[in-house]
């Protein structure tokens, strides 16, 4: 007869079971220990004949909680393999076109295919996009050439609420970074400053959001897909000077 697999969840109950057991036992051994001096407390043994019965007691109480140690140390080392696997993060790693450059434009279609956003869809004007899905976590790898700082754009086609422009974080590689959000060419843009690092590590991109939503839940609509953000590119850029970056502002005020 071949021997059953047994599940995870099987496993769990056996080593939960083997835990009771040995607490069972631990309780006894203490239990037996003191009925022992009780006894010999009682008895009123001559000093030599109590001291060997103490000893031949000890010896075996000393046998049973060694046992009890290497059971509960099998039953640790069982749990520790037997922990669910880590969630896998939704990261992808971005081909650009040339990392060198110190102009990098990112399209739906180099980010198509990371595993939190669904496939690229087109407006009605022919603008690509892809929208976010429900893990409010959006991360990518990119290769870039961080020797100097860089200015990067997130440029959104929509946002599923848009109070996340303000509410939704940007972290590279591990480190918050502070961002501003400005409307261009009917697009909602979040940039912020990426400081320069030595070596050739990728850069890890990770967009949070503070939860996402389906057209269903807020409007009724027979889409029930849970949404974010639809990215229609990500540029980086060399960083523009704060005189530039007054005059755009103006202009966009006319």
């Amino acid at each position: 007869m071949p021997t059953e697999i047994q599940q995870p969840s099987q496993i769990g109950e056996l080593l939960n079971d083997i835990s009771y057991v040995n607490q069972i036992s631990r309780e006894e051994i203490e239990q037996s220990a003191d009925r022992m001096r009780i006894s010999v407390s009682e008895a009123a043994l001559q000093t030599a004949d109590a001291n060997a019965l103490i000893d031949e007691l000890s010896t075996q109480l000393g046998n049973l909680t060694a046992k009890v140690i290497l059971t509960e140390k099998a039953v640790q080392s069982l749990r520790s393999e037997c922990k669910p696997p880590k969630k896998e993060k939704n990261i992808s790693v971005v081909e650009t076109a040339d990392n060198r450059a110190a102009d990098s434009h990112i399209t739906t279609n180099q980010l198509a295919g990371n595993k939190n956003l669904y496939p690229v869809e087109i407006s009605t004007n022919g603008i690509s996009y892809l929208w976010s899905g429900a893990d409010p976590e959006i991360q990518f790898s990119f290769s870039l050439d961080r020797s100097n700082p860089l200015e990067m754009q997130i440029r959104l086609f929509a946002v599923i609420k848009r109070q996340f422009l303000r509410e939704l974080q940007i972290i590279v590689d591990g480190e918050p970074v502070k961002h501003h959000s400005r409307r261009s060419g009917g697009m909602h843009v979040i940039s912020c400053q990426i400081p320069a690092i030595s070596g050739n590590r990728p850069t890890v991109l990770t967009i949070l959001l503070p939860a996402t939503y389906s057209p269903n839940e807020l409007v009724g609509s027979p889409d029930r897909r849970k949404l974010g953000i639809a990215i229609n590119e990500i540029h980086f850029v060399a960083p523009e000077s704060g005189f530039v970056r007054i005059l755009e502002r103006l202009r966009l005020k006319k």
